[in-house]
């Protein structure tokens, strides 16, 4: 997916907020520039390269340089617009072109960087301003693609907890390289892909042993443990007893 290179510095050139009339329809145009938008009221429609696109409260755009667009249909929006000139690529540390963020995050860098061309405001504080917005916008947008990429896990090993998945696999299946998966999953829930796993495989053993007599030989295999060697070292490091001792007392003291 083609997203702004933060590696390579953009140049920031100007800002403004923009508040539509009403019946006011998005400027046609092929711009020169590459420009951020952030909605902060109601909605933006336009057409770019002849694509839809239709932007309500706390979504961002990137419109890249060189593509037509269009206003087609009425806007009430009102939005925060920045211009700049930047790098794209398809790498997966790249800023996405589209995406959702809060709004209220970009009051302070804008009200420097609205300030612009005011001598007061120097180069520096423009340029902090400036990669202030779009650091908050990259930081949001990792945040939502790690809640999507631990849901995707749990979903894949919820299905099947008799597999043995390994690193590899899981972050191919969700796009990433095997470092950056690591890395995102661990910043979304504070532990590695194969702690979480763990976890997830010893509470379906406890809930086994709590609510059925299935022998704990059939419940290691149908919880990825495979032998009860395994399931017997990881429940003692976890929970302090063997799982047979943990199943009578705790039946007792119900």
């Amino acid at each position: 997916m083609t997203g702004l290179d933060l590696n390579c510095l953009p140049e920031f050139l100007w800002a403004g907020y923009k508040v539509f009339l009403p019946g006011e329809v998005h400027v046609t145009r092929i711009c020169n520039e590459d420009v951020l938008l952030i909605v902060v009221k109601g909605n933006l429609n336009f057409t770019e390269a002849g694509r839809q696109i239709t932007l309500t409260r706390g979504d961002y755009y990137i419109q890249r340089s060189g593509l037509f667009q269009q206003g087609v249909k009425p806007s009430d929006a009102e939005y925060y617009y920045l211009h700049f000139h930047g790098s794209f690529d398809h790498r997966q540390d790249c800023l996405p072109l589209y995406g959702k963020t809060s709004v209220e995050r970009f009051e302070v860098p804008f009200s420097s960087l609205l300030g612009y061309p005011d001598p007061q405001v120097t180069k520096t504080e423009l340029s902090a301003a400036f990669y202030t917005v779009l650091s908050l916008l990259k930081s949001g947008a990792e945040q939502t693609d790690g809640r999507k990429l631990v849901s995707r896990v749990i979903s894949t090993v919820s299905a099947d907890l008799t597999r043995k998945y390994s690193l590899d696999e899981l972050a191919a299946d969700s796009g990433y390289s095997k470092n950056h998966f690591i890395n995102i999953f661990k910043a979304q829930t504070g532990k590695t892909p194969y702690e979480y796993i763990l976890d997830m495989r010893m509470q379906r053993v406890i809930q086994l042993l709590y609510d059925t007599d299935m022998p704990v030989g059939k419940i290691s295999e149908a919880t990825g443990f495979g032998s009860y060697v395994n399931l017997y070292k990881e429940f003692v490091k976890k929970e302090g007893c063997p799982p047979l001792e943990w199943r009578k007392k705790r039946r007792n003291l119900s």
